[in-house]
């Protein structure tokens, strides 16, 4: 119970803290308009596809757990089953760093270098802001 209350957390503070890096772009210096609109749809975009994949991870993390509780199941099939989950949640998880990497490429052709550069580091400070706020 307290693994399923600590994932729904993180996933939460993921969700609240991932937005507000995409869909901000406030920070960056001499940011056209054309060029934020660009960023919040791909933002926007990539938001909802990593939704998407976390939600199909936590179902089939879902189904192994109930195959693990199911009794009248099969040794042999439970663990045929599990392993197929197993590989779909590491085809899914490849998947969302296969399309990190394709965002940071549309990124990197929408901004200057200099822009870039801070939106990388915005992120990092972020993170750790909200590490340093859960420590006290």
């Amino acid at each position: 119970m307290k693994n399923i209350v600590y994932k729904l957390l993180l996933l939460f503070i993921f969700c609240m803290v991932t937005p507000a890096i995409a869909a901000d772009f406030s920070y960056l210096k001499d940011l056209t308009p054309v060029q934020k609109q660009k960023l919040e749809r791909y933002g926007y975009s990539y938001q909802q596809n990593i939704h998407s994949l976390d939600m199909r991870i936590d179902n089939y993390r879902n189904k192994i757990k109930q195959i693990n509780s199911q009794q009248n199941v099969p040794k042999q099939q439970a663990d045929l089953l599990i392993f197929s989950y197993e590989k779909n949640i590491k085809t899914l998880v490849a998947q969302k760093d296969e399309l990190k990497e394709k965002m940071d490429s549309q990124y990197k052709s929408i901004l200057t270098e200099e822009q870039y550069k801070q939106y990388s580091a915005h992120p990092v400070l972020v993170q750790n802001a909200f590490s340093d706020f859960l420590r006290k």
